[in-house]
C-alpha cells in the first residue's frame, strides 16, 4: 500500500486507489480535480492523466492506457 507522501500531507487532497497500481490524487477545491499517478520501483509517477468529476472515466481509461506502456 502506499504511504502518504509529504505532498500529499502538504495539500488539502486525498489519494485512494482505483484499479491496481492506479491512483487518484483528489483535491478538495474548485471543480474536485483529479491527478492520476503510479509507482514503479518505489518512486512516484505522477500525471498519468488529469481532469475533474465530469472527465473522470475518459480520464481514467487513459491514465490505465498509459500506465500499461510505462510497465511493458
Amino acid at each position: 500500500m502506499l504511504q502518504k507522501s509529504l505532498l500529499i500531507y502538504r495539500l488539502s487532497c486525498h489519494y485512494k486507489n482505483i484499479q491496481g497500481k492506479l491512483y487518484e490524487l483528489r483535491f478538495f477545491f474548485s471543480r474536485g480535480y483529479r491527478i492520476y499517478f503510479t509507482e514503479k520501483n518505489n518512486e512516484i509517477i505522477l500525471l498519468l492523466n488529469a481532469g475533474d468529476k465530469d472527465t473522470q472515466s475518459k480520464d481514467i481509461k487513459k491514465a490505465l492506457e498509459i500506465m500499461e506502456e510505462i510497465y511493458k
